[in-house]
């Protein structure tokens, strides 16, 4: 998708980045790979179509890590062979009869297999011990989708659609993105899966998952239509079991969310998940990756589909309007499909956690938005940020106003980017308010307010006396409403109901 910021700001780039990548827009993706559920090997070819920005374009990069060979590279239909791959870029020399040319489509045949590990590898393969299942699954945010796939690593460039074509041995089903098009019988017992999505996509949520798979699905009614929820499970007797009630109550999900958010943002294609040996979920755009059908996960990465996919964040300083929307999301399914009990239970636990960082901010430095840890803090980023929208909720005393600030917001920035401030510009327009003191207390400030008080009462007079510090010196107040919860006794209240008097101090 084109974008309407001519410069990235650095915190939206993966540190790796070329400011040559600049000088064309994404439109189209098409990765056509050789895949296995027993390696991280992968063999096949990526084609972008891109759009030139700059005057003329003489030089195509694309970052791509080099534990992949580049096998041959084809521009405009032609084999070019000039061209380098240094330090995870690729950077291609465009023959100057196509340097001014608008549109332009270039393919690169790669083969290799990823050597790092952990929870940010880009493509892992691990083993399901609770189901004896073995998966190969890529994650790419922030950074990692060069571990997997030529890309251009820009939060500001959504592509326009994508296809995801998968070839795998004949016992093995891969899930991802979109809608599964076609299933194509090839040589030797191979199959491949023909994924297609047709919605604006962020470079990090394009995936797959591949394993023995078996699908589970049903459909769910969203206004007059009826949608596919799309479940690839393990091929083991105990999963439906154990997970059928919870990935049945996906359903429940998108009725309630598109309640409150607006309608599903991907209904002409599908929801669904592919299970992984992953810690969590990760909301890769229609097919979320998560290793467990626990209430709460589903919950939150369902609610990425509109915050964070839908709406993706400007800036990875901006993370709270992915993570702290989705982590409060999870408090929304509680208390409107579980009890309210369960609601408090898990905001108590929101607020413990956001106050184990007695300094931190939800709002990143250009330094920390490099850091993948800091960005995916779960006491700042997760919890802090859920944190404020509850703040905002009781600022405003309106859940009609507040509900309808999320999906205006929403709606504003549809299938784009936003920042922190651009959703209190919304909650500015929707209620005439000034809350530039909540944006800079809450989510440029550092930490929280911490309260003392006592109490005395003197005949007809209840005294309370309170005070506040910051649990951090860069933000020493905190302009906040503050609830008192007053208890008489029976006795009291007969005597006192018409004479107690509250004094503040």
């Amino acid at each position: 998708m084109t974008s309407d910021y001519p410069i990235p700001p650095y915190s939206s780039l993966s540190p790796g980045y070329s400011q040559l990548e600049d000088y064309y827009d994404v439109e189209f993706y098409f990765i056509d790979l050789e895949v296995s559920d027993t390696t991280t090997f992968i063999k096949g070819s990526a084609t972008i179509k891109a759009k030139r920005k700059a005057e003329k374009l003489d030089r195509f990069v694309l970052e791509l890590q080099n534990v992949y060979s580049v096998d041959s590279i084809r521009f405009q239909g032609n084999w070019i062979w000039d061209f380098t791959h240094i330090s995870g870029l690729l950077s291609v020399h465009v023959p100057e009869v196509h340097q001014t040319d608008n549109l332009f489509t270039i393919q690169v045949f790669y083969h290799g297999q990823s050597t790092r590990t952990g929870f940010f590898a880009g493509i892992s393969n691990a083993v399901s011990t609770s189901y004896n299942t073995r998966v190969t699954y890529t994650l790419s945010e922030p950074f990692q989708s060069s571990h997997w796939f030529p890309s251009k690593q820009n939060l500001y460039d959504k592509a326009d659609s994508a296809w995801i074509f998968l070839t795998v041995d004949s016992t093995l089903t891969p899930g991802s993105n979109g809608v599964l098009t076609n299933i194509s019988l090839l040589p030797r017992g191979k199959r491949r899966f023909e994924w297609k999505t047709r919605y604006p996509i962020a470079y990090y949520l394009l995936s797959f998952s591949v394993a023995k798979y078996k699908d589970y699905s049903f459909y769910v009614r969203l206004g007059s239509d009826s949608m596919l929820v799309q479940n690839y499970i393990y091929d083991h007797p105990d999963i439906l079991v154990n997970e059928k009630e919870n990935i049945d109550k996906t359903a429940e999900l998108l009725v309630l969310f598109s309640d409150k958010f607006g309608q599903y943002p991907y209904t002409r294609e599908k929801y669904g998940h592919c299970m992984a040996p992953i810690g969590g979920g990760m909301e890769n755009q229609t097919m979320t990756t998560l290793n467990i059908f626990k209430f709460g996960l589903v919950a939150h990465e369902l609610a990425h589909q509109w915050f964070g996919n839908y709406v993706t964040c400007a800036t990875w300083q901006d993370i709270w309007v992915n993570e702290g929307f989705a982590t409060y999301c999870e408090y929304i399914a509680l208390e409107n499909l579980v009890s309210e009990d369960e609601a408090r239970s898990f905001l108590k636990q929101v607020f413990a956690r956001a106050t184990n960082n007695p300094e931190g901010s939800v709002f990143l430095t250009e330094d920390e938005s490099k850091v993948e840890w800091r960005i995916f803090n779960g006491e700042l980023s997760y919890n802090k940020g859920a944190a404020i929208l509850h703040m905002l909720r009781y600022e405003l005393n309106n859940d009609e106003l507040f509900f309808r600030i999320l999906t205006k917001y929403i709606t504003e920035f549809s299938d784009s980017i936003a920042t922190g401030q651009d959703f209190i510009h919304i909650a500015e327009q929707e209620t005439g308010l000034d809350l530039d003191w909540f944006l800079n207390q809450w989510y440029y400030g550092n930490g929280f307010p911490v309260f003392t008080g006592t109490w005395r009462q003197e005949y007809d007079n209840l005294i309370i006396e309170t005070e506040q510090v910051g649990s951090s010196s860069l933000t020493p107040f905190f302009r906040t409403h503050l609830e008192y919860k007053i208890l008489l006794t029976p006795l009291a209240y007969y005597v006192h109901y018409y004479f107690l008097r509250l004094i503040l101090v």
